[in-house]
């Protein structure tokens, strides 16, 4: 048990949280090399858009598509879309990364397909592909009881506040996995000092951790009450394992 501020909390299961972090950081790197490699051989467009099969990475990902799109101000970084019953031969999850940059569009083709793999994202893509594994848990958008798919229940409340969003199960999921992410970045750079003060004080990794997020993702300050201690929980099992 945790206590914290003279309140008491359950404890997470942060080996859970590592073993998909671990999952997403390994289909990257195989995506990362396959572009590298066979890219400009499996990649098809669609306009400004570069799309590949990722089965072709990881058979058991054969229903998943990849899209990556141009990067802008006024986009969101990345999604991911679910069919309820797609047709045959169709995704039933695509997995959309807009984190293109405008030079990258002032290339040939065949140079674009050739160094797509430098702009995939590995915040982005862990935050997706987080999402992608929640879904497949599910096995695919299940309807609700008014009859909207999940993704619909997140896309009405975004437009309600970001707070509402945030506080939303798997989007509060896949920020904290996020910014987990980043934290083990963090954590790997600290000399053994550091690593030694963090490790003997959970209040210090709370304020470091809070700093990272402030910097990054801005959204432990917008998490509510219940998420909170969620989140509290769950960050002292990754503090203490």
């Amino acid at each position: 048990m945790l206590w914290y501020r003279g309140r008491q909390y359950k404890q997470a299961r942060s080996e859970e949280d590592a073993k998909f972090r671990k999952e997403a950081n390994s289909i990257l790197r195989r995506v990362i090399k396959f572009l590298k490699l066979d890219g400009s051989k499996h990649v098809f467009t669609r306009g400004k858009y570069f799309q590949f099969f990722l089965g072709a990475v990881a058979s058991k990902y054969w229903e998943t598509l990849v899209v990556l799109g141009p990067a802008a101000e006024n986009r969101i970084k990345g999604e991911l879309q679910v069919a309820v019953n797609p047709p045959p031969g169709q995704p039933r999850y695509i997995l959309v990364l807009n984190t293109l940059p405008p030079e990258f569009y002032s290339q040939s083709e065949w140079s674009r397909s050739d160094s797509l793999y430098k702009h995939v994202n590995p915040s982005t893509w862990m935050h997706e592909f987080i999402h992608l594994l929640d879904a497949m848990r599910r096995k695919g958008a299940l309807a609700a009881e008014d009859g909207q798919t999940v993704e619909e229940q997140v896309e009405e409340t975004i437009s309600q506040s970001r707070e509402e969003y945030i506080n939303e199960p798997t989007e509060y999921n896949a920020h904290y996995q996020q910014l987990m992410h980043a934290v083990e970045e963090w954590i790997s750079s600290l000399s053994d000092d550091d690593l030694i003060k963090v490790g003997n004080d959970f209040e210090l990794f709370l304020e470091e951790v809070e700093k990272i997020d402030a910097d990054r993702f801005d959204f432990i300050v917008r998490l509510n009450r219940e998420y909170r201690r969620k989140f509290l929980r769950r960050l002292h099992d990754r503090w203490e394992s």
